[in-house]
């Protein structure tokens, strides 16, 4: 045995050991394998690279030897994830100690291996041992041997890949329509990782991160709906290596539900820090403290999709859902004109005659008439769910019903239409100033005096139709009940709508009023096709809120807003080259101009 491998051999053995010993444990959880399985492992490879081959001078099992050292850097990677698994964190220093060893040990395991027990170099560098006599194999040993060394050859690619995955580039398969039109579902990009800082895995060891993202970047980043804990890593560590090695059968990252976890996610950066953002009516505005009022963000048209019905048509054919048509994309925008066009002042006078209208027709009920007008039975005549935007029209005959058997229907009528008059201060009715002071609050004020005035008049024809005995008129066709539905089909439209359409001030202003911004070094993202699109602006879970703050009874509807900043320490990578399909290979353009 040549005096090179024998230096090498005891180099790497001795850092094994010490890669293995550092692996002590100081809780009785699952970290607490990662030692024994070092240690054994330490042990199985000192055995045959050092005991029988240094040792003994018995070249008789060292490809054994040289398959070890193979593994060496795969393994001890493993083991250095299980140590950082269990509940007790190790610290930085200890992370950095362990990452360098690491590092030695598979340096030099790969020289070891490549250069010093390989079939190729082993008998010429260790002359000392002499070759022995190849005998034919039969057919069944030849067949065996062949499939282990593909086997072998496939398993330490997996992991060779998801070293590079790690460090420096990963491939990643679109999965959804986010991102339409520059990435369609099946799409595999070419994700580049060294500027964004890897780390190993459970720790803060890793390079630095020196990309500072901009506006109109597109980014692939850890999702921050899930939250970010040790389980959560180790999930996804372990994951990465089963997908592998199943070509991509079996995906162990998964949330409590069994569903493939949406992470990690791809995006475009629409927002940076040092900004405060609001969205409305699809254009997004920010302001900054040099620059205290809103401004539309220009740049962001160039990559929204509001209307893929506006796709050129090879595109199109590729998207699997395109959410409504064009006919109702252009109701959409009516939605908005007339939001913005209606007349606050006009309605609150509006509404004092419509409730006096319902008041006359349901006193021909024999419901007793209520004597307390603002008692909290009248609040507690329809439920929060009940005066859900959706709710309201779809079950409209049994509110009615509901109000007809009620000695509270005057009064609750009352409040839900005029209630709202008393909370609004005159310089809001009056058009001088936004309701809530900003855009967006201002618009779901809008819409839901917009909803009670179509809810006004559809209770109002159904309730005088009930009460005359002409029950099958809720359902006749006029051309007054046309146009009413079809302002009411408008509406739930949009609200069906509202969360991609429109976003609140985020971040939201402090107690006193002041704007907050997106901290330095931190980004908000969104996805292209924004009516398809799960992103910053969402949560995963609905929850039912109120149009207006100050109205008791206000329409609600159904909400997952809730918008967040992704961290530049959860940035995993640029995508910057497309390579399937085959006809749209080519490089990934973050600022590109819409078509």
């Amino acid at each position: 045995m040549c005096k090179t491998l024998k230096i090498l051999n005891l180099s790497c053995l001795a850092f094994c050991a010490l890669f293995s010993f550092l692996q002590i444990p100081t809780a009785v959880d699952l970290s607490f394998s990662a030692i024994w399985f070092a240690l054994v492992f330490t042990a199985v490879l000192g055995y045959f690279a050092f005991y029988t081959l240094q040792l003994k001078s018995n070249p008789r099992f060292y490809k054994v030897a040289n398959k070890l050292y193979e593994y060496v850097p795969y393994f001890y990677l493993i083991v250095f994830v299980l140590r950082r698994s269990g509940k007790n964190s190790t610290s930085f220093a200890y992370d950095i100690i362990c990452v360098i060893v690491w590092i030695i040990v598979s340096v030099l395991s790969f020289v070891v291996s490549r250069y010093f027990l390989s079939d190729k170099y082993f008998y010429k560098k260790n002359t000392g041992f002499k070759k022995p006599v190849v005998h034919k194999k039969t057919l069944g040993k030849k067949a065996a041997k062949e499939g282990l060394e593909w086997i072998d050859a496939f398993v330490q690619a997996v992991f060779a890949i998801i070293l590079l995955n790690i460090f420096i580039f990963q491939l990643y398969v679109i999965p959804s329509e986010s991102m339409v039109d520059e990435f369609l579902v099946g799409d595999r990009v070419l994700v580049f990782k060294i500027s964004s800082g890897p780390k190993f895995p459970m720790t803060k060891v890793g390079l630095k991160d020196f990309k500072k993202y901009e506006r109109g970047d597109i980014t692939v980043f850890h999702n921050p709906q899930y939250p970010d804990t040790k389980q959560k890593e180790l999930k996804n560590f372990y994951s990465q290596i089963v997908f592998m090695l199943t070509l991509t059968k079996v995906n162990l990252n998964t949330d409590e539900f069994g569903n493939p976890m949406a992470d990690p996610l791809v995006k475009r950066v629409c927002a940076v820090g040092g900004e405060q953002l609001v969205m409305l009516d699809g254009v997004l505005y920010r302001r900054t403290k040099d620059h205290p009022d809103f401004e539309p963000v220009k740049e962001d048209s160039k990559w929204a999709n509001w209307n893929l019905n506006e796709l050129p048509g090879a595109t199109k054919a590729r998207v699997k859902f395109i959410p409504f048509t064009q006919k109702q994309y252009e109701s959409l925008l009516e939605t908005e004109n007339d939001r913005r066009n209606f007349d606050i002042n006009s309605f609150a006078s509006e509404a004092q005659l419509l409730s006096n209208r319902f008041s006359r027709i349901v006193s021909q009920s024999t419901a007793q008439k209520s004597q307390k007008l603002r008692s909290d039975d009248v609040k507690k005549l329809l439920s929060d769910e009940q005066r859900d935007v959706y709710n309201l029209f779809s079950d409209n005959e049994s509110v009615v019903n509901l109000l007809l058997s009620s000695p509270y229907a005057s009064a609750w009528f009352d409040a839900f239409m005029t209630d709202w008059i008393s909370s609004t201060p005159s310089s809001v009715l009056n058009g001088k100033e936004l309701y809530g002071g900003d855009m967006y609050s201002d618009s779901l004020f809008r819409m839901n005096l917009m909803i009670k005035q179509c809810f006004a008049k559809l209770i109002i024809a159904n309730s005088k139709a009930i009460l005359s005995g002409n029950r099958d008129a809720i359902w006749e066709m006029s051309e007054e009940r046309k146009s009413l539905y079809s302002q009411i089909d408008k509406l739930t439209l949009y609200m069906a709508l509202n969360d991609s359409r429109n976003m609140m001030v985020f971040p939201p202003n402090a107690e006193d009023g002041n704007p907050t911004y997106i901290p330095e070094g931190s980004y908000f993202m969104m996805g292209d096709n924004r009516f398809n699109s799960l992103d910053m602006r969402h949560t995963y879970k609905s929850y039912r809120t109120s149009l207006m703050d100050s109205d008791d009874y206000s329409v609600t509807y159904s909400s997952m807003l809730e918008p967040k900043y992704v961290s530049h320490t959860q940035m995993l990578g640029s995508p910057c080259f497309r390579i399937f399909p085959f006809n749209r290979m080519g490089p990934v353009h973050s600022m590109r101009a819409k078509n």
